[in-house]
């Protein structure tokens, strides 16, 4: 936990409209035909994509969540790992910030259940 605690947490910044429309290219790379994204889309939707870019593709999120795998702790190394990346992000993109605070509640909720029925 020192460790992550320590970890340097960078978000690359963009303008808002190109990590807009980075976000929405990405989005609809990813959706194989079934779904696609445009400006025109509800402005909740666009900023949950968003905000998905940006952890994924604008930050060291993933690599930092590889490194923590498999070792001792890994469910409070994850939720803090998480807390910091969406914090981060939140700081670098304020107009994000309450889709940020959104999706960690979210992710907390779910580990919460999902440690909860590993019990069961």
């Amino acid at each position: 936990m020192a460790a992550i605690e320590a970890m340097p947490v960078t978000v690359e910044r963009l303008s808002p409209a190109e990590v807009r429309r980075q976000a929405i290219d990405s989005y609809n790379m990813r959706s194989h035909g079934d779904s696609f994204a445009s400006n025109a889309d509800d402005p909740a939707f666009l900023e949950r994509i968003t905000v998905n870019f940006i952890r994924h593709e604008l930050t060291e999120y993933d690599v930092a969540l590889w490194e923590a795998a498999g070792k001792v702790g890994i469910a409070p190394a994850v939720a803090e790992i998480r807390r910091r990346v969406y914090s981060a992000i939140a700081q670098a993109y304020p107009p994000l910030s309450e889709e940020c605070g959104r999706q960690i509640e979210a992710r907390l909720s779910e580990d919460c259940e999902r440690q909860i029925e590993a019990r069961l």
